[in-house]
Parts: C-alpha cells; sequence; structure tokens
C-alpha cells in the first residue's frame, strides 16, 4: 500500500511540473506578443497607391482611408495626369476637355448658351442676391462676395458681377468643365479658372491658361470680327471663336497682365 501511494505521488509531481513549465511558456509568448503592437499604415487613395504590405512586416495592417471630396468634385491635383475617359470628351493637340454633366455642351449660335440664367458680366445685381448665404471674401480692393460660382463685388453703392482675383479660395464650384493644357487640369466655371487643392480641399482662382478651350463664355462680352476670325472679350479674357467637329469652341488667346 505505503509502494502504491509513492508512486501516485511522484506521477502527481511530475503532472504539475509539467503544467507549471507550460504555463510559463505561454506567459513568455504572451507578454512578447504585447510588447510588439501591430502597426496601421494610411495609405492615400490615389491610383498610384499600393495596398500590400511589404514582405517583411507581415504582422502589419493595412488601411485604406478616403477622404472627402468637395462637392461636384473628384480627387484632383495640378500633377499631370490622363485625362478621364468620358462620352463628351474633346482633344484639340496639346488641349483636352471633358465634363461630367450633360447639360455643358458646345453650341453653333450664342457664346453664353450655357449661362443664359446667370446675369451678365458687369451688370448689377440686389444686395439679397450678392450677399444672401454667400462667401465673403476680404481683398485690398474691397469685400467680394462669392455665390453660386458668381463673384460679385460692392463698387459705387451697388453690388456688381466682377472677376476674382487669382488666389481666391472657395469651397465648391457649380457644374464645371474640365481642361487639360499641356497635361496640367484646370476647372472652368462662368468665365474663372481654377487649380484644386486636395491638402485644403479647395478651388483657388488661378489666370486662364492661354490655349484651353470652353464651351461658353460669360454674358456681358464685347465682340469683334477681324479678317474673317470672331473674337470676344469679357472679365479680362480674350477668346476667338474656334470650329471643332462642327460646333464652336471659344479659345483662350489673351489675358489681362493685371489677371
Amino acid at each position: 500500500m505505503k509502494q502504491t501511494k509513492l508512486i501516485f505521488a511522484a506521477i502527481a509531481t511530475c503532472l504539475l511540473f509539467s503544467s507549471a513549465d507550460a504555463f510559463a511558456q505561454r506567459s513568455r509568448g504572451g507578454s512578447e506578443s504585447s510588447a510588439r503592437p501591430a502597426t496601421s499604415t494610411s495609405v492615400s487613395a490615389s491610383p498610384s497607391s499600393s495596398n500590400t504590405p511589404s514582405k517583411g512586416n507581415t504582422t502589419s495592417s493595412v488601411r485604406v482611408e478616403r477622404s472627402a471630396r468637395p462637392t461636384a468634385q473628384p480627387a484632383h491635383s495640378n500633377n499631370h495626369v490622363a485625362p478621364p475617359k468620358a462620352p463628351n470628351r474633346v482633344e484639340r493637340g496639346p488641349v483636352s476637355t471633358s465634363s461630367p454633366s450633360k447639360h455643358l455642351q458646345p453650341h453653333k449660335v450664342a457664346p453664353a448658351a450655357n449661362y443664359h440664367k446667370q446675369p451678365h458680366y458687369g451688370s448689377s445685381v440686389s444686395m439679397k442676391k450678392a450677399t444672401r448665404k454667400s462667401h465673403v471674401i476680404k481683398h485690398h480692393t474691397g469685400d467680394y462676395y462669392y455665390r453660386d460660382g458668381i463673384f460679385y463685388r460692392y463698387h459705387n453703392n451697388k453690388y456688381v458681377i466682377h472677376r476674382p482675383h487669382a488666389g481666391f479660395r472657395v469651397a465648391s464650384i457649380p457644374e464645371y468643365r474640365v481642361v487639360w493644357v499641356n497635361g496640367v487640369s484646370y476647372y472652368y466655371y462662368y468665365g474663372t479658372f481654377y487649380s484644386y487643392m486636395a491638402p485644403s480641399r479647395e478651388y483657388v482662382v488661378v489666370a486662364p491658361p492661354v490655349g484651353a478651350i470652353v464651351e461658353s463664355i460669360p454674358d456681358g462680352y464685347e465682340r469683334i470680327d477681324i479678317n474673317g476670325n470672331t473674337y470676344y472679350t469679357v472679365g479680362g479674357v480674350q477668346y476667338k471663336a474656334v470650329i471643332f467637329n462642327g460646333e464652336i469652341w471659344y479659345e483662350v488667346i489673351k489675358v489681362d497682365n493685371d489677371y
């Protein structure tokens, strides 16, 4: 009987030491894992980004973050990028253009056809129309009021449609036309060209690029016919009527130096 009790005691002692050793090994493994937290890499949602982690970092997780876009605005930068395919895309030498809007189409008549509901350049409007829900931009020449793609300025005791100055920033623009000139992209609406600044998610007014073509210009223009060519001047920009695919487009050929 005593011999049997000794055998059971030896077996119990072995099992006890084995369990303790296994527990110690698991404890060391858990401590090492907790000491190496998984890293998280944010990858921009640009076409050139890669969501594949490096071979040497198998424990890292990759999180793709897509930033919110401004109103009616795709991701954009001023880098040289290929124009997106669009049904109304137009190519003319180093210039190409397209628009996601089916309303912005070239016309054989009426240079301002797409803006016929908008007030003419240089015309005056009521204070309510210019200032209600508008974005105020401070400038050394006076305050400007931006609303629905149009800039207003208080001048001579009235609010008038006025061209903006390069550098003005706004949060959104209405239906726009995208124009690429030598691979650089611009956004156009109602006689104004913009660049899109991705970091701040703003549209910045820029001087119109010479060579750009658009389907419409603002009303209030001055028309001049010289040697069979028709020119239009409005907002400090001179356009020339050009024919492409049987439609009339308007090419930027000259811009005021003080734009």
